[in-house]
């Protein structure tokens, strides 16, 4: 496994006065299908492996205080099955993201599926 990094992209003050840096998230952005709770809730889901490289972010940017923090969370990250076969993230772009940036090549994500278009 490789160390990577991201492009630095701004530093934004918030109102407290924290400076926090916001990093593009490496990966495709494409945007989130609009489905509701409860119709997420009856589609199938399901637990894999799912390659970086299958993946889209539906957010442009992650903060480093989300990112040294991802560790902590245990739920797993949740994602959209596509019909082009990719997956884009509904839920934890910090974790998936502080996984890439350990190198590893795959991480583990609850897929919800969703209706196909006819």
């Amino acid at each position: 496994m490789s160390k990577r990094s991201l492009t630095f992209s701004h530093d934004d003050p918030w109102p407290d006065g924290l400076v926090v840096k916001f990093y593009l998230v490496p990966f495709p952005y494409r945007r989130k299908p609009v489905i509701t709770v409860r119709e997420e809730a009856a589609r199938p889901q399901r637990i894999a492996d799912v390659p970086m490289a299958l993946l889209n972010a539906s957010q442009r940017g992650v903060t480093d205080t989300g990112l040294a923090k991802a560790h902590k969370v245990t739920a797993l990250p949740r994602a959209y099955e596509e019909e082009d076969g990719r997956y884009t993230i509904a839920d934890g772009h910090h974790r998936v993201v502080a996984a890439w940036l350990r190198g590893e090549d795959q991480v583990r994500i609850r897929i919800i599926g969703l209706p196909r278009k006819r």
